[in-house]
């Protein structure tokens, strides 16, 4: 089994890290930020509470691992709501707040049959969408359960279900 950098999948499809002006996450936990610092001349956007408590004194002592991991990230568009990228509606930062302060999902229009809606760790798991189950390590499960309400009416809306 081979397993391929993120820098060697991005050339097998004919990018370079260099390529992207825009690097967005959904969260700042340590299985989604591990290659972030490879997109230090992109912008990164952030909701600005997940920015501010990721880069807080106290998180870098707590969570040095985390900090590292984004600080090469210079270049930052701190969100703070809904951002539509490119301002023609094709891709748009959704705040999803309650697994992390700062949680985002992300609409893509893709030239596909429909358009793609990624979900970062709202839920983790299909059954965690068919039954609403909020893990107890989330930052605060009353918003998770509210987000989860608010993708779905989003979902309906866009007629993703």
């Amino acid at each position: 089994m081979v397993i391929l950098s993120l820098v060697n999948q991005l050339k097998t499809i004919g990018f370079k890290v260099e390529d992207f002006n825009y690097v967005a996450l959904s969260h700042t936990h340590f299985d989604h930020i591990g290659h972030a610092n490879y997109f230090k001349n992109a912008t990164w956007l952030v909701q600005e509470n997940e920015y501010n408590l990721v880069t807080s004194d106290s998180e870098k002592t707590k969570n040095p691992n985390i900090y590292n991991a984004i600080k090469e990230l210079t270049k930052i568009k701190k969100l703070n709501g809904d951002f539509d990228v490119f301002g023609d509606g094709t891709v748009v930062i959704k705040t999803m707040p309650g697994h992390t302060i700062g949680h985002q999902v992300l609409y893509i229009e893709a030239g596909l049959e429909k358009p793609i809606l990624l979900t970062g760790d709202l839920y983790h798991f299909e059954k965690n969408r068919e039954n609403k189950g909020v893990p107890s390590f989330n930052y605060d499960v009353a918003q998770t359960l509210k987000s989860m309400e608010a993708f779905e009416a989003y979902a309906k809306k866009l007629m993703l279900q």
